[in-house]
């Protein structure tokens, strides 16, 4: 049974964002959350529960194959990812988690080995010029090669899909770039209308809704902020 909603979510803010200079000497996997990730990915946590993961919520709709207000969650295996993970489980009920499973096909894209800031932004300056999409990265991956390993996790979610136990809510916990492709696959969007959207911010998040056809389309893209230190108050700023 198909979940009603798919929150499609990019992880805190981590430490490669605050110093890029963190690549030359981390491994990409090992790079965690800084503190303001942390109250990033909370305040996310807070966030889906008033929108209702995890929660008995009236507009959502019931079947008695499954337990109302459940969800499951699937993570990139990416350090970052991992600690955003059990930061937005804080913010959630625990008796209504389902399953939490990781999965490597949602990991990052590819960016090769270590390399220095100035290697970095002569490839990223490249990449612009040539096409997001198609640009393979020295040693790493095209977005090609994201969507490929995108679409090999959904043969694996429609089969869960089947089960009639399935969680209401599905939440996946990945990555700026990959978040992206994984709505142009899901939605079928063309390369130039992937080439026209932004990454999501840290913990922003895209959301896959039922429609009366059954079938998945965007419902909302929203932007979560929370003051310099990453402990204020959270709120969604845009959504759509």
């Amino acid at each position: 049974m198909k979940p009603n909603r798919i929150f499609v979510c990019r992880h805190g803010q981590s430490q490669t964002n605050e110093d890029r200079s963190i690549g030359e000497r981390i491994q990409d996997h090992k790079v965690g959350l800084t503190m303001k990730g942390h109250g990033q990915a909370q305040e996310l946590g807070r966030q889906l529960r008033n929108l209702g993961v995890g929660y008995c919520n009236s507009e959502i709709s019931y079947s008695p194959n499954r337990r109302r207000g459940s969800y499951g969650i699937w993570i990139s295996p990416f350090e970052r990812s991992r600690q955003t993970a059990y930061d937005v489980l804080d913010g959630l009920d625990p008796k209504f988690l389902v399953f939490k499973k990781e999965d490597p096909r949602i990991r990052e894209q590819e960016w090769g080995h270590l390399r220095s800031v100035g290697e970095n932004a002569r490839i990223d300056a490249e990449r612009d010029a040539y096409s997001r999409f198609y640009y393979r990265i020295p040693d790493g991956e095209s977005g090609a090669d994201v969507f490929d390993r995108a679409k090999g996790f959904f043969e694996t979610l429609h089969r869960d899909f089947e089960k009639e136990n399935h969680p209401e809510d599905l939440v996946i916990i990945t990555h700026g770039f990959t978040a992206r492709i994984i709505v142009m696959a899901w939605l079928h969007y063309s390369v130039e209308q992937f080439e026209l959207m932004d990454n999501p911010v840290n913990c922003g998040f895209y959301v896959l809704g039922l429609n009366s056809s059954n079938k998945y389309e965007l419902t909302r893209s929203a932007v979560l902020t929370t003051d310099d230190t990453g402990n204020g108050q959270g709120r969604i700023v845009q959504s759509s």
